[in-house]
């Protein structure tokens, strides 16, 4: 599977309260990071993945045309939804993003933004998803079961954050 990392001008839909570009759904995530390590969630018995999630038309100004700035706002209400309230984020910043299909066959684009914790402590805040929290090495990615995007990025973190 082909990573692609910039910027496109896909064609973008709304279904069912879901963003789509080109007939993939459209997630958004926040690359945390700290000391050299990036901040994972463990989905309950399975593999880790950056806080974030599908991409609503509610984060959107326009959901018909979603902007990368559209992307951002997602990801970072995922990242209050996933990892606490309280926590207060700086301003997230494009990174990259890459096609892949989800566990379930379901094509997908991930959005991928570094985000700052300006205040608080990350938390799981939804226990029913996810059950450890950890900063991992981001030179020992490649040693963790990584969701299906974080596999197909994990090279990509690693030259640009090590």
């Amino acid at each position: 599977m082909a990573v692609r990392i910039g910027m496109t001008s896909p064609t973008s839909m709304t279904v069912n309260d879901r963003i789509y570009q080109d007939g993939r759904l459209v997630l958004a995530g926040g690359l945390i990071l700290k000391n050299n390590s990036l901040l994972l969630l463990r989905r309950r018995g399975s593999f880790y993945e950056t806080p974030g999630g599908k991409v609503q038309p509610g984060d959107c100004v326009d959901s018909a045309s979603p902007t990368i700035a559209d992307f951002a706002n997602g990801a970072v209400r995922e990242l209050g939804e996933e990892l606490g309230a309280e926590v207060v984020f700086g301003r997230a910043e494009y990174v990259m993003h890459v096609k892949f299909s989800l566990p379930n066959g379901l094509p997908a684009v991930a959005y991928k933004f570094t985000v700052p914790i300006i205040t608080g402590v990350p938390r799981i805040a939804e226990p029913e998803t996810f059950d450890s929290l950890e900063y991992v090495f981001i030179r020992d990615l490649a040693r963790h079961n990584l969701s299906p995007d974080l596999k197909l990025l994990s090279s990509t973190i690693e030259a640009r954050f090590s």
